[in-house]
């Protein structure tokens, strides 16, 4: 089953990718439901979109790297009791949104690169609250890193878990804003950010048997 989901999302992926070179412009969208689902877009150019959905009984996983500026990535996994990993790569002036919920683990790595990129938060550059990037876990822990470079970055990030909370934050050149919530049932939560120079962070973590940790370097 899993098998022959990825074969059609990767076909899905390679035509859009290959229209786009006459478009200069690409969209995919992606809706996947089994037992084990995985998905690998790669869109060149300016203005792509990705929207994906996977509903998993084991795990989930989307890579996606976006070459090019005002770029847009929605993701949404659901997962019964296993794993949910994103990885998603992106240039400038870009928006980022995810949610994944499951019984087990969550973990995301993103990467922006340049100048004015957001992940959960609103074109104007403030945290999204009502619509934050968010990772749910029932059972399980969740775990995120997000690198963006060079300067006028947005970050509003909501973490639930049962057991563990880790995020790792890196806002460089300037001028970026933080925002993260962290509610823990049975962990602890943990966050490091590094922002560097006119930056603004707004931390709040709420652990109902474990501790909290928040390391914030501006």
């Amino acid at each position: 089953m899993s098998r022959k989901i990825l074969t059609v999302v990767m076909a899905l992926a390679f035509v859009v990718g290959l229209s786009g070179m006459a478009l200069a412009s690409n969209t995919a969208d992606v809706f996947q439901y089994g037992t084990d689902n995985q998905a690998y877009i790669y869109q060149l150019y300016d203005g792509n979109e990705v929207y994906s959905h996977q509903n998993a009984k084991s795990w989930n996983y989307l890579d996606v790297s976006q070459y090019g500026q005002n770029s847009e990535v929605n993701l949404n996994q659901v997962n019964v009791d296993s794993y949910n990993w994103a990885k998603i790569s992106q240039g400038s002036t870009n928006l980022s949104w995810l949610e994944q919920r499951t019984e087990g683990h969550n973990g995301a790595e993103i990467t922006q690169d340049y100048y004015n990129n957001l992940v959960g938060a609103v074109y104007c550059g403030g945290i999204n609250w009502g619509q934050p990037a968010r990772q749910i876990s029932l059972d399980g822990s969740n775990w995120l890193t997000l690198v963006q470079s060079g300067g006028g970055n947005t970050v509003g990030l909501y973490q639930e878990g049962n057991y563990d909370n880790t995020a790792g934050i890196s806002q460089l050149g300037g001028n970026n804003n933080l925002g993260v919530y962290q509610y823990n049932v049975g962990g602890f939560n943990s966050l490091t950010a590094n922002q560097t120079g006119g930056d603004t962070a707004t931390i709040c973590q709420t652990a109902l048997v474990g501790s909290n940790i928040a390391v914030v370097n501006q």
